[in-house]
């Protein structure tokens, strides 16, 4: 599986567009299937990420909602006034 399809509602209440959420954007967990995190029917927040108006595609993340659990552990261990400088060079990385 590659991840899920959402059809996404606007403000007047329609769906006028449908995105992807790739595996990779459902969780900073690993998934093995995706079907154990989202339902056929579910209502979930999502972030645009990606629109390619060439291929008409438009890339969607659910954790990218959220903070990386990664700077929240870095921020527990690495000496005060380091962490600008660590997320800085994490997102590069990125």
């Amino acid at each position: 599986d590659y991840g899920a399809f959402i059809h996404l509602r606007f403000p007047d209440g329609l769906y006028h567009l449908t995105g992807l959420v790739h595996v990779s954007e459902v969780s900073w967990d690993l998934i093995q299937d995706i079907r154990d995190i989202l339902n056929e029917g579910d209502e979930v927040r999502v972030k645009v990420i990606k629109i390619d108006r060439e291929k008409s595609r438009i890339t969607l993340s659910i954790k990218q909602l959220e903070e990386d659990p990664l700077l929240e552990t870095l921020e527990k261990v690495i000496p005060q006034g380091l962490e600008p400088y660590l997320k800085s060079f994490y997102k590069k990385m990125v």
